[in-house]
């Protein structure tokens, strides 16, 4: 796992007061193009885009060309997608080259509303302690039409499922750069959802929700959106690897009877702002805590 200082960060940058958007580019220059564009639309201009070229094409000129004179970092690498490595690597990379104090996530095929930055931001400057602020966002098409909400609920305990955290999707995450302390960046020896296992960590820090659609999530045309049950599958995933990468069970059965925990099945578990609560189905002890 890899841990990423507060400080001047990995490569001895000077920080400031800006919000260090992270973009992972997958040569798609025309929803990049659109992506760039709904931050250049923020009203807050206190922020830095930090474009990861993964090798598939060459996105300096676009970037350059929409971006000069406002703040933007460009990292270009060997194509990431021959590597045997997952998408833990180029956030990290991301987070190594960025400067702001608070740090959010965007994917190159995804959008911002004009407000993102300065909401995102406020509770995070003005909060003494809080590590973290989630958004609610909505669905869009290939055309950016608006298509619905995007899923940002959370499963009852009564439905014997985990409990969904609040962090749905990274485009939906600012944090502080104090929070890497805390928790460390995105685990690259995760072989389950990174994304969702970094937002079960980060969660447990103090954060804060904005029930408002900030984040625009792009679904193409002929997919479908996440499913409610997809979402507890992938979470109950994650957190059976942080629960079994730190010794606490192990994570195919309860340590107590035995009971073998199977896809979503098998945990009902918590996830307050300040830990984590499991019990076991079998025998209803608590796990974790």
């Amino acid at each position: 796992s890899a841990r990423l200082p507060s400080g001047a960060g990995m490569i001895g940058l000077e920080m400031n007061d800006y919000l260090s958007v992270i973009i992972i580019s997958w040569d798609r220059p025309r929803y990049l193009r659109q992506a760039l564009t709904s931050l250049i639309n923020n009203t807050d201009p206190r922020w830095e885009a930090v474009i990861v070229d993964c090798g598939r094409g060459d996105q300096f000129s676009l970037v350059q060309d929409l971006l000069r004179g406002l703040a933007y970092r460009y990292l270009r690498t060997p194509d990431l997608s021959e590597w045997p490595v997952r998408a833990a690597l180029k956030w990290n990379l991301g987070i190594a080259v960025s400067t702001g104090r608070f740090i959010s996530f965007l994917d190159d095929d995804d959008e911002k509303e004009p407000d993102f930055v300065h909401r995102m931001c406020a509770p995070l400057r003005e909060v003494h302690g809080l590590r973290a602020v989630a958004c609610n966002g909505v669905v869009i098409d290939d055309s950016s039409t608006v298509r619905g909400d995007l899923f940002s609920g959370k499963a009852s305990l009564d439905r014997d499922v985990l409990l969904v955290p609040e962090f749905i999707t990274t485009g939906q995450i600012a944090f502080s750069r104090e929070a890497l302390d805390d928790v460390g960046g995105f685990d690259e020896a995760c072989d389950v959802s990174e994304d969702y296992e970094f937002a079960l960590r980060l969660s447990g820090l103090p954060h804060h929700k904005i029930g408002l659609p900030l984040a625009r999530h792009r679904v193409h045309d002929g997919t479908k959106a996440t499913r409610h049950g997809d979402v507890v599958v992938d979470t109950q995933a994650a957190l059976k690897y942080i629960l079994g990468k730190h010794g606490v069970f192990d994570p195919a059965r309860c340590g107590g009877c035995g009971f073998k925990f199977s896809g979503s099945e098998g945990m009902v578990g918590v996830l307050p702002g300040s830990g984590w609560r499991i019990w076991c189905r079998g025998c209803h002890d608590r796990v974790f805590a």
